[in-house]
């Protein structure tokens, strides 16, 4: 099992890992297909394949993104993948295991304004 893992390309390594993942939702399976990818293309575009990445190809990757909640979730979702990869011995260490997100921007909620409010209040009134 473990060498046949590590003759599969990184496409195969995706593939196989999220067939494993059967209690995720769809929806879930669907982004961590995207984000894993996406992780992926970023590799191969700089020269090693997933299981070569280093701390720094993974801190580089989640720098692209503007918002600190995007980029800890798809630290997340990274990490999970990367703790498996180790689990069956495809890595020697999880180099996602040590990143902190520190960095970007915060994702703002917008408050309904008191004005706002007191306008739905007054036109519900007497429904």
């Amino acid at each position: 099992m473990i060498s046949e893992l590590s003759r599969m390309n990184d496409e195969q390594l995706i593939e196989y890992y999220l067939k494993l993942k059967v209690t995720l939702s769809k929806t879930t399976l669907r982004n961590y297909k995207a984000l894993l990818r996406q992780f992926s293309a970023f590799c191969c575009a700089r020269g090693p394949k997933i299981r070569d990445a280093t701390q720094i190809d993974i801190g580089e990757f989640l720098n692209q993104f503007e918002y600190r909640s995007t980029k800890d979730t798809y630290r997340i979702i990274l990490n999970i993948f990367f703790k498996w990869m180790f689990k069956h011995h495809m890595i020697d260490c999880n180099p996602v295991e040590e990143i902190r997100i520190t960095n970007g921007k915060k994702n703002k909620q917008e408050l309904m304004r008191d004005s706002d409010f007191k306008q739905i209040v007054f036109r519900c009134e007497g429904l």
